[in-house]
């Protein structure tokens, strides 16, 4: 079978877009190597692109970007063409990774699929500029009508779309996401020892990986640590980068807890596995999401995850999270005590995360998605 990608978030975006289309096009390598896999994408760096490096060892995989004239005109015009590059490499099906399908298809004979992450700008306007909204609803729109198939990275998802654009549930599959292999090995020692000493954690802590917006209630967890940090001796470690970082920096600052919170904003994805397996929880108290990455990421580690209360977040951390009632900072640190303080409860809810997150294992993951190309 000879699978496209829109592949150009897999190639310029390092988070998690980025990370969803990576993990996709390299669970397809490995575990479906009968294939030839098409990479459609706008020019990057070669030597500094992580995907590249990746794969260019891989020899069923074909990277396409912009030749020619076309290289040095605009990315929308060779997004436009890309009809006609799909044909001439006679592909059985094309499949946009993030929330859209470039237009020029009306050369293309193959099947189309899409993978809807999220219509968060639906659900939640508020948390988005008017511009930004409408360019995501006609994106979404114009996919859903071009695609022959939609995939939905969770059940929310599938809700979400049937409801708000009336899209007919039989055009939506769930497929679920895993992440990356890395998080599975929670028997490295010495790697563990080894992020130790180079991020020279000698405390407890504990640990929330995501974006720094609105929507995660980022600005809450810290005002709930600020309220709760004379009573324990852990830290809280911040992983992440967005429109609140410099709101962030300067409340630490003021709440004088520059040595018991630690921002990192370019953190490197190879040492996140043992940053959660050495956290006593993960927090993650969002709103909203279409799927929760950092939550199955903290399941896979052992680390008991406390979590919004939102079905997104249920629906991807089952049994392994403590869900907040609501994201006041009293409560999201009432319940950060609650486990710091309760050692049984940590286990209890590390043991049962562990079992459920075995259905989103990389090759469980992947294999739905093969079936659906093939049906």
């Amino acid at each position: 079978m000879k699978i496209g990608f829109e592949a150009k978030r897999a190639f310029h975006n390092h988070t998690g877009l980025g990370n969803y289309s990576r993990q996709i096009i390299q669970d397809l390598n490995e575990f479906y190597t009968d294939n030839e896999y098409y990479l459609y994408t706008t020019s990057f760096e070669k030597n500094s692109n992580p995907l590249f490096r990746l794969f260019r060892d891989y020899p069923n995989n074909h990277l396409r970007t912009p030749s020619g004239l076309l290289s040095k005109i605009s990315e929308q015009l060779w997004r436009r063409k890309l009809g006609l590059a799909l044909k001439k490499d006679q592909l059985d099906i094309f499949h946009g990774l993030s929330n859209e399908l470039p237009t020029g298809f009306k050369d293309f004979k193959g099947k189309k699929i899409v993978t809807i992450h999220d219509v968060i700008f639906k659900r939640n306007p508020h948390w988005y500029k008017s511009t930004d909204r409408k360019i995501y609803d006609t994106k979404t729109k114009q996919a859903c009508k071009d695609a022959d198939q939609i995939i939905a990275i969770s059940n929310q998802t599938k809700q979400d779309l049937t409801e708000l654009y009336s899209i007919d549930e039989e055009k939506i599959e769930v497929v679920y996401q895993s992440c990356s292999a890395n998080f599975y090995d929670n028997e490295n020692i010495p790697f563990r020892n080894e992020i130790i000493d180079k991020y020279k954690l000698d405390k407890p802590y504990i640990l929330y990986v995501g974006s720094l917006t609105h929507r995660k209630n980022v600005m809450q967890l810290l005002s709930a640590f600020s309220a709760i940090e004379k009573k324990t001796d852990h830290d809280l470690i911040l992983i992440g980068d967005g429109l609140l970082k410099e709101p962030i920096e300067q409340y630490i600052i003021a709440q004088s807890l520059q040595q018991r919170v630690r921002l990192y904003t370019n953190f490197p994805s190879s040492d996140l596995p043992p940053l959660y397996q050495l956290a006593t929880c993960s927090v993650y108290p969002s709103s909203y999401e279409g799927f929760g990455i950092p939550v199955i990421e903290s399941l896979w580690s052992k680390t008991p995850v406390i979590a919004g209360n939102s079905a997104c977040l249920k629906e991807a951390g089952g049994p392994g999270c403590l869900y907040l009632e609501n994201n006041k900072p009293d409560h999201i640190g009432e319940y950060i005590l609650h486990l710091l303080e309760n050692k049984k409860r940590c286990l209890e809810l590390s043991n049962a995360g562990f079992d459920f997150v075995q259905k989103y294992e990389r090759a469980k993951c992947t294999q739905a998605l093969f079936k659906l190309y093939n049906q």
